[in-house]
């Protein structure tokens, strides 16, 4: 069941819609308790489908073909982000980000390529994640 503590947030995703069968619009919510972003038909207002991520998710952001939820960890600070794949409601990567952690306040934008920034404490700009290799760019651990 879900409750007020174990969501974290919903995002409006608009103009997904695949084999999975994703709703457009869709939300996207997670569940920190469960580890898990659940896919909202609004529509309906029922929960069609779920999708494993790492501990203590805690944003979510798009660029309405895939999802990249920010594994903030619990007692133990995480040091992920999952990449979900819209269309098949599945984790195509965990990017690992150590020596970061707690990534968190992710947005996404699209230039060329969509690219995903958050916020970490030992960076004086926001690191960047490009997919679909998933590498790790801008990093300043100097400050």
């Amino acid at each position: 069941m879900w409750t007020a503590r174990s969501v974290v947030v919903i995002i409006v995703l608009q103009a997904v819609s695949a084999v999975a069968q994703t709703p457009s619009p869709a939300l996207l919510v997670l569940n920190k308790d469960a580890n898990e972003m659940a896919i909202v038909d609004p529509s309906a207002m029922k929960v069609v489908g779920h999708v494993p991520v790492g501990e203590g998710p805690h944003e979510v952001a798009t660029d309405g073909k895939l999802a990249f939820v920010a594994n903030y960890g619990s007692h133990t600070p995480g040091n992920t982000i999952s990449v979900i794949d819209l269309a098949t409601w599945k984790e195509i990567k965990r990017v690992d980000l150590s020596p970061m952690q707690r990534p968190h306040g992710i947005v996404t934008f699209t230039v060329e390529n969509t690219t995903a920034r958050w916020t970490n404490p030992s960076a004086t700009r926001p690191p960047e994640l490009r997919p679909p290799d998933g590498k790790v760019s801008n990093y300043d651990p100097s400050g």
